[in-house]
């Protein structure tokens, strides 16, 4: 019997486990969608991103107008998770300025 090295023989062991596991249970379904965040909500949280990414690659004279709409986007994002969070996904009845 050849003598593996401890990480090769833990390797061996973790594969075995996971291909025995996945053919008992089967793959797990993930689903990545947060159903208490709607969908405008999502869409300020990526416009909110790309502005962030805006600001990391900008010039100085740039970045402070750019913080700026930053500020004003996350104001909005977080509005609109506190207006979800008060009245719910179905009865959101309060929508931020």
């Amino acid at each position: 019997m050849d003598e593996l090295d401890p990480t090769e023989h833990w390797t061996k062991i973790k594969e075995i486990m996971l291909t025995k596991g996945e053919n008992v249970l089967g793959l797990r379904q993930r689903n990545y969608t947060r159903d208490w965040i709607i969908e405008e909500t999502w869409e300020e949280i990526n416009r909110r991103k790309i502005t962030k990414q805006k600001i990391n690659n900008a010039d100085d004279k740039i970045r402070p107008t750019l913080m700026v709409e930053y500020s004003e986007i996350n104001k909005r994002v977080k509005c609109m998770q506190d207006a979800t969070n008060k009245h719910g996904r179905t009865n959101l009845l309060i929508k931020p300025n």
